[in-house]
């Protein structure tokens, strides 16, 4: 008989698992642009968006326009990763007051990343100044002899 009393608890919990998962699942939008520094924009940047009150985060990449949309989501403070290899990660938080509510595209510029290592023209020296000479022919030079041992005396 206990059995059967807990049967209805256990499928209750196994059918709120999958909704606490998506809890931060609604009807609101939000969308934008990444552009590079001159205004160009940006193919292929990795957009991650999480709502840690809610436990929710989802990844998207842009198009060729740079644009990315985010649909279905409930309203709160949303952060934002945008990552591009070749330029600095930049992080935002954007507020989605409510899900009904229309907001304008969020627009983001990414900086290049400093490039590692030495720059270009250091690098040619580089390898300029590692480079072995080449030896003249007519220079050449001897080891030094050994040092003789003392002689013993007689």
């Amino acid at each position: 008989m206990g059995h059967v009393r807990m049967m209805p608890v256990l499928v209750l919990a196994a059918l709120a698992t999958p909704v606490l998962a998506q809890d931060w699942r609604g009807t609101g939008r939000m969308e934008g642009r990444v552009l590079d520094e001159s205004g160009a924009p940006l193919e292929g940047v990795s957009v991650k968006a999480a709502l840690p009150e809610r436990h929710g985060a989802t990844t998207m990449k842009t198009d060729k326009k740079g644009r990315w949309v985010l649909g279905g989501i409930a309203a709160g403070t949303w952060n934002f990763d945008f990552q591009l290899d070749g330029y600095m990660t930049k992080q935002i938080s954007v507020k989605l007051p409510s899900e009904g509510s229309r907001m304008a595209p969020v627009e983001v510029k990414l900086a290049k990343a400093a490039p590692t290592g030495p720059p270009p023209e250091v690098k040619a020296a580089l390898r300029t100044w590692s480079r072995p000479s080449p030896r003249s022919p007519t220079t050449s030079r001897s080891a030094p002899s050994p040092p003789r041992p003392p002689s013993a005396p007689a």
